[in-house]
């Protein structure tokens, strides 16, 4: 139940912060919860958001969907990272 609770905060703390436009806190919350929390997705969803709600518009591929793209290859090294430490 404890740690339902944390993720109900951190998810609150990300995509407010997202909703917000504070993206850096967005990152260190997401690399806090990809190192804490199994799974969690949560953190590229808020990538697609703060896609959605700033950048649309743009032509270029890499501009348009750069929150993706830094969430999911945060996710990838913090997964990586995270398990090569626990061994």
């Amino acid at each position: 139940m404890k740690k339902i609770i944390l993720r109900i905060i951190f998810d609150i703390l990300l995509f407010g912060s997202v909703a917000y436009g504070y993206w850096y806190i967005g990152i260190i919350v997401g690399i806090i919860g990809i190192m804490t929390m199994p799974f969690y997705i949560e953190f590229i969803i808020a990538g697609i958001a703060y896609d959605s709600l700033y950048l649309y518009g743009r032509n270029n591929l890499v501009s348009r969907d750069i929150g993706f793209f830094v969430a999911l290859a945060l996710s990838i090294i913090g997964k990586a990272s995270s398990s090569f430490l626990r061994n």
